[in-house]
């Protein structure tokens, strides 16, 4: 909640040149360490990364004393979000806004401030971050819940902006257990209602899957552990039972000179639930297939005579 100026006196403290072509160290006074930076660094070799360490700074300064539910410092939240960025592969300003997007909502700092330290872009990135994070989500109607999903996509003219969003949500969903059982249920519904199937339309299943799950685990807490305990007996199986149909179709693909990535899921809990397969039914497998640049999502597998784990 410093501002401006005590970023620039943190600038030099600490010898922000020096720090910036890799020679100092930082850990922004609260004992959280660069490393998902650093991984950002390696995800994105060659390109100028600057301002990822610049980001890093500035969220340490203005978030500096702040801590979160959990207890840990505030720090580690935006960090955690970077990191889902990069594993989601997007560009460094995607990466720095995930570092920065709480300082506008949650300290002193204004959008103006961001803009002259960061440019515009970055900025224009923060903002609708912030924007997203300011609509009041009161309806669990299906419809309400449509027509929050075509809001929140009509506010973000960058589709990067909900892409940062999901990752903000996925972390936040993943340190609930420390909020009130009111709030919990509240986020868990909101989630569920809207931020789940955004990840479903834009092919995100990895936290559509997750993002369920989560929201399942409090809002239904009894089932989201019963369906726990069906799936890991069955893990091995399910994992199997995945690589077998990745090796037959990879297979196929090639033997019809057609050049392909093949990757596979299982439902997740809620969509096993939602298709009253409490018992786990270890069939119904969900496949990805990338051709050249082109991806067909979410084929229905089921293979004729193939060995169903049982």
């Amino acid at each position: 909640m410093a501002g401006a100026p005590a970023f620039a006196a943190a600038e030099d403290a600490i010898g922000l040149a020096e720090f910036l072509a890799g020679n100092g160290e930082f850990d922004g006074g609260d004992g959280v360490e660069l490393e998902h930076v650093e991984m950002a660094r390696d995800d994105h070799a060659g390109a100028d990364l600057e301002v990822l360490r610049k980001a890093y700074i500035f969220s340490a300064v203005e978030h500096k004393g702040q801590t979160r539910a959990s207890g840990e410092p505030y720090l580690v939240h935006p960090l955690e979000v970077a990191s889902l960025i990069a594993d989601l592969r997007l560009d460094v300003p995607s990466v720095a806004t995930g570092l920065l997007h709480d300082t506008v909502e949650d300290t002193l700092t204004t959008l103006e401030q961001v803009q002259s330290i960061f440019g515009g872009e970055i900025a224009t990135l923060v903002d609708g971050v912030t924007k997203i994070g300011q609509i009041n989500f009161t309806s669990r109607a299906e419809r309400q819940a449509e027509n929050f999903r075509k809001m929140i996509i009509a506010m973000a003219r960058d589709i990067r902006v909900i892409l940062i969003k999901l990752a903000d949500r996925t972390h936040n969903m993943r340190t609930l257990s420390h909020l009130a059982p009111e709030r919990q249920m509240e986020i868990s519904q909101e989630t569920l209602d809207v931020y789940a199937p955004l990840a479903h339309r834009l092919g995100i299943y990895w936290i559509k899957s997750e993002l369920e799950d989560s929201s399942l685990r409090y809002l239904h807490p009894e089932v989201y552990y019963q369906l726990k305990r069906n799936v890991a007996k069955k893990r091995v199986e399910r994992e199997e039972y995945i690589k077998h149909v990745i090796t037959v179709l990879t297979k196929r693909l090639e033997e019809a000179g057609i050049e392909a990535t093949v990757t596979g899921r299982f439902w997740s809990r809620l969509e096993t639930l939602s298709k009253g397969r409490c018992g786990v039914d270890p069939r119904p497998l969900r496949v990805d297939l990338r051709v050249d640049t082109l991806q067909a999502s979410a084929l229905a597998v089921r293979l004729n005579g193939g060995p169903h784990p049982r």
